[in-house]
């Protein structure tokens, strides 16, 4: 009786920088706190470099943590002027 060994798949390995600068991103639009976007903005650009020296995943993660943290520190910009 041949039994098949299972074929092991190499884990995907996610930035943790760019999984923060999402959740920075999010929480910093939710809750109207600028200095949560600042840190979104500063790890989304270290998650991407992360993603593209270290062939991890999450690079997706990092851009989308660095336009929610730009789109919020753009509309405080906005408001400051109108006002």
């Amino acid at each position: 009786m041949v039994t098949e060994q299972p074929t092991s798949r190499p884990v995907a390995r996610i930035s943790g920088p760019s999984v923060i600068a999402l959740a920075l991103g999010v929480l910093g639009l939710a809750l109207a706190a600028s200095s949560l976007s600042v840190g979104a903005v500063a790890l989304g650009h270290l998650g991407r470099h992360d993603c593209k020296a270290t062939r991890r995943t999450g690079g997706d993660l990092a851009t989308a943590g660095l336009t929610l943290g730009w789109l919020h520190l753009g509309l405080v910009a906005l408001r400051a002027l109108v006002a």
